[in-house]
């Protein structure tokens, strides 16, 4: 009975391709597991809590009103919730009044220029800071008069601080970088989860 002769090589010597005995397919990465998905969301919320807490503690005492004085040329007494540094603020679009203001102690304070621009709109109208005061105590006596003809209104108030501003700026940069790397991790993770394969077997 005759033989079959092998084969023949393929050209580097080895078997031919297809032969028995090649090399074996390359196997895809393995899909991660889906609780991978935990990292961006959980770097995503951070993020977002990081920039609502900036936006709240610096800008939350714009909301708050110690009162409202009529600019008409009277002497009136505000009091206040705190000895800390007020803003007046007048009705935005209108030429902001001019005000003098006696301390807590009955002296005369300076009504200084803010060093920012504030704006604070509360559904009924908005208004915008001219003056800051440091009434060393909790009461505030406003002598304002408009300059225009008709009479206005100031509103007093805390006023933000400079630290905070600084503390605005930590958290917002935070809170942005968080952000990107949150998406930045998804995509990844949508990416190696698309491409991989599927995975097996208890706790994959």
């Amino acid at each position: 009975m005759s033989q079959q002769p092998p084969p023949p090589p393929g050209p580097y010597g080895g078997p031919p391709p297809g032969a028995p005995g090649g090399p074996p397919p390359r196997r895809r990465r393995r899909r991660p597991h889906v609780a991978w998905f935990a990292v961006p969301v959980t770097l995503g919320v951070v993020a977002v809590a990081l920039v609502v807490t900036a936006f709240v503690t610096t800008l939350g005492p714009l909301a708050e009103s110690d009162g409202v004085v009529s600019a008409d040329g009277s002497a009136q007494t505000v009091e206040l919730s705190d000895d800390g540094t007020r803003l007046l603020m007048a009705p935005e679009g209108e030429p902001p009044p001019t005000c003098e203001a006696t301390g807590a102690d009955g002296s005369p304070v300076e009504v200084r220029s803010p060093n920012a621009s504030y704006t604070f709109g509360d559904g009924t109208g908005s208004w915008s800071g001219f003056g800051v005061v440091d009434p060393g105590g909790d009461t505030l006596e406003l002598t304002c008069e408009a300059s225009a003809s008709d009479s206005t209104e100031v509103r007093v108030g805390p006023s933000p601080s400079g630290g905070a501003f600084a503390g605005f700026a930590v958290l917002l940069v935070a809170g942005v970088g968080l952000g990107f790397a949150a998406f930045a991790s998804l995509v990844l993770l949508v990416i190696l989860f698309a491409t991989g394969a599927p995975r097996s077997g208890p706790g994959s």
